[in-house]
């Protein structure tokens, strides 16, 4: 059914709630009629075109149960509040375009579970918060993927240029950075060095001041030298006289 562009219901009358019911209708266009009210819930549809109206509230979130919709275009109303948190329950959405309304809030998260996603517009809205990322919204749009979101100067994140609170590129940048100078393996060979240098003269002075010290370290230099002198010399007359013998 295809009745948009025309006054054929009235300038200023809401959709007529019997569509709802009609379970062999799948794909309806009602733009630019200038229908007024409330969206209402159209249960069988495989593609809803209410755009170019001047539909107001929010949308309902029974839309979200509407498992085999696949195209959704609310564009061009009056629609406010937030878009349904559920909204990524819709897995056979192809299709979907809110914008030019008076949405607010931040985008759903549940957005990024619709895989079989082509096409996504909510600029000139009034939303706010991180874009959502991952799987098919990554994909979108690829020449010009910001495009999908301009008009709401709430929005931060990629594919946006404007960074997002505590994410500002150049603290990262500085970060990484500091990161690279504390791992740099030339800094850690010298300070190796430095630290082993130090040690030793730090035990040389020892020695050189206290002689108590100084006379124990030689004692025991020179015990464990016995120790090894005569381990040696035993082990080389084992090997000697067995090697005699055979």
């Amino acid at each position: 059914m295809d009745l948009s562009m025309n006054c054929l219901l009235g300038p200023t009358g809401h959709i007529p709630q019997f569509l709802g019911s009609m379970e062999n209708l799948k794909y309806i266009n009602l733009s630019g009629i200038l229908f007024t009210g409330r969206v209402p819930t159209l249960a069988y549809f495989v593609s809803i075109d209410l755009s170019g109206n001047s539909l107001t509230g929010e949308i309902p979130t029974d839309i979200t149960s509407l498992a085999a919709l696949m195209n959704l275009n609310l564009s061009s109303n009056k629609l406010s509040g937030p878009i349904p948190n559920m909204i990524g329950a819709m897995q056979s959405l192809v299709s979907l375009d809110f914008s030019e309304n008076k949405l607010s809030g931040e985008i759903p998260l549940s957005l990024s579970n619709l895989t079989l996603l082509e096409a996504l517009n909510l600029s000139c809205n009034n939303l706010s918060g991180r874009i959502p990322s991952g799987r098919q919204l990554d994909t979108l749009n690829s020449d010009n993927p910001s495009i999908m979101y301009i008009g709401n100067s709430g929005l931060c994140g990629p594919p946006l240029k404007k960074n997002c609170p505590g994410n500002d590129s150049s603290i990262i940048h500085g970060d990484l950075e500091s990161s690279k100078q504390q791992f740099d393996p030339l800094t850690f060979h010298f300070g190796l060095v430095l630290g082993l240098m130090v040690g030793l003269w730090v035990v040389f002075c020892a020695l050189l001041f206290k002689r108590t010290w100084r006379i124990s370290f030689f004692r025991f230099f020179d015990e464990a030298y016995d120790q090894v002198y005569v381990f040696v010399l035993v082990k080389w007359a084992s090997f000697a006289k067995n090697t005699a013998t055979e």
